[in-house]
């Protein structure tokens, strides 16, 4: 099978598109614009291995391809739509045989894409699924370069799990701020 740069990829990280762009042509990971998905190129650009974007018009696309901005979403589209949409995204992934894939997107450009990767074998990891914008942003932040920039700025207290991180997002949706049952590695934050 093909790889990016003719070996195979170990871990294979894809951008969702975002609604903010620039008004002009220009490559595609310049013409998104929202503060989402800069932190989450910045994300990615850091952990040193290749990125794909998500465009809900023109499919899978490498950072650098130049595009034009345009006005549209996978969040508007029917279920066959977005089949229709995820089909040669999901043949172009396949093609390149990464071992992993790491999913920045939400669940309307990930849900027709994740069976048929794990079909065939591929680790796929969605480290921002259930949280809401404001907690993946925070996600981004604590993850992204900036938060090994200056460490003289960090905390000296251990950064949360991912999981309470998540948890505490959900708590933050609820009336009264309490469920059960404790997701794993919680247990600590709660007095257990």
């Amino acid at each position: 099978r093909a790889a990016l740069g003719g070996q195979r990829i170990d871990t294979l990280y894809l951008v969702a598109c975002v609604a903010k762009k620039l008004p002009h042509r220009a490559p595609a990971d310049q013409v998104y614009q929202s503060d989402w998905f800069k932190k989450a190129r910045a994300y990615v650009q850091a952990q040193g291995a290749p990125w794909l974007i998500l465009s809900a018009k023109y499919g899978l696309v490498e950072p650098d391809t130049i595009i034009d901005p345009y006005e549209q979403t996978l969040n508007t589209m029917t279920a066959s739509q977005r089949r229709a949409w995820a089909e040669p995204v999901l043949e172009s992934l396949l093609r390149l045989d990464p071992r992993k894939i790491v999913i920045l997107a939400g669940r309307k450009y990930r849900d027709d894409l994740i069976p048929g990767l794990r079909a065939a074998g591929i680790e796929v990891v969605v480290p921002m699924e259930g949280l809401g914008i404001g907690s993946q942003l925070g996600w981004l932040k604590r993850h992204g370069p900036e938060s090994r920039a200056n460490p003289s700025q960090t905390s000296m207290l251990p950064p949360l799990p991912d999981d309470a991180v998540r948890y505490l997002g959900i708590l933050a949706q609820r009336p009264h701020g309490y469920a059960q049952p404790y997701p794993p590695g919680i247990e600590y934050l709660v007095g257990h």
